[in-house]
């Protein structure tokens, strides 16, 4: 009786063994190409969504500079942008003036205060200096906080003989664009100007003071390259995050679309929980038909072993 048991749970030890092995090898297999297939899938829904946003940010500012530049030409002619303030406001410009270097400024719609012409900031001494060297197109400058009610970016059209045209943009559509970006449990977009500012951020206090991220390795890429994937340390969430990223042309503004890598690996985890539970639902499987082909196999045995022996 022990040599039939003994031979019956061999051949069930041996079948289950070729079976496990296999199974094995290939459970690990597609676990790793889960991995690898989730991570390429995270980084392109991440690149998407980040060029997608810059080609909306490129019309958004073709669109401004082309009011912009319509205004300018119509108030040579006016002298009155009180007509046109729905067209103003439908691109956030809240402010518009025409500024002579030693003259001073004269406000056609809204109003800055002085200190922004007596002291120009760094940011709008940069931006009136390109328009100098650019007759004819608007430039915008990175965002401004000092002497503004709000952080803005200034518009400067240069028409000779020390004049420009200043325009004070609000951020209200960076804003608008960056709140309705959310995903997973902390994913979102960021927009920073050409120079690396907040223009808008999950983090109200970067906002407001436009601070400034140069360093972070999404944006230092972005200095060479328009557009791509990378994984950094996040300052705010205090998280290492996967992030996809480009550059608006030809401002030069960034966007970044991070999600901490944390959430993308509970995501594989979970997967991989499954994959593993129907692992184990085909061994249970293999096993219940093996030790079933097992028991046909040693039956005939046996019973030729008992006929002998009788």
């Amino acid at each position: 009786m022990k040599r039939r048991l003994s031979l019956r749970y061999l051949l069930f030890f041996l079948s289950m063994t070729a079976a496990i092995l296999p199974t094995l090898l290939v459970s690990s297999w597609f676990q790793q190409q889960l991995r690898e297939h989730q991570a390429a899938m995270v980084q392109e829904k991440h690149l998407l969504i980040a060029k997608n946003l810059s080609l909306v940010l490129e019309q958004y500012a073709q669109q401004t500079s082309i009011v912009f530049n319509g205004l300018s030409h119509s108030l040579v002619v006016e002298h009155s942008a009180e007509d046109l303030a729905p067209l103003l406001e439908g691109v956030n410009i809240y402010a518009l003036a025409e500024w002579q270097l030693g003259r001073g400024q004269h406000f056609f719609y809204g109003s800055l205060s002085p200190k922004l012409f007596v002291n120009p900031p760094v940011q709008l001494q940069v931006a009136l200096e390109q328009a100098r060297n650019n007759r004819g197109r608007v430039i915008f400058s990175g965002v401004v906080v000092e002497g503004l009610a709000q952080p803005s970016l200034i518009l400067c059209l240069y028409q000779g003989q020390d004049r420009y045209w200043i325009g004070a943009l609000g951020t209200q559509y960076f804003l608008k664009i960056q709140a309705a970006l959310n995903f997973g449990e902390q994913g979102h977009a960021a927009i920073f100007d050409q120079y690396a500012r907040v223009l808008a951020h999950p983090n109200q206090q970067w906002y407001l003071h436009a601070e400034n991220l140069s360093e972070l390795s999404p944006l230092v890429k972005m200095r060479k390259q328009s557009s791509g994937v990378d994984q950094f340390y996040s300052p705010a969430l205090q998280k290492e995050m996967i992030a996809g990223f480009a550059r608006v042309e030809p401002t030069g503004w960034r966007i970044i679309v991070p999600q901490p890598l944390a959430e993308l690996q509970q995501q594989s985890t979970q997967l991989q929980r499954y994959a593993f539970v129907i692992s184990l639902l085909c061994l249970l499987l293999v096993g219940v038909v093996t030790w079933f082909l097992a028991c046909m196999i040693v039956s005939p045995i046996r019973k030729v072993v008992e006929t002998a022996e009788t």
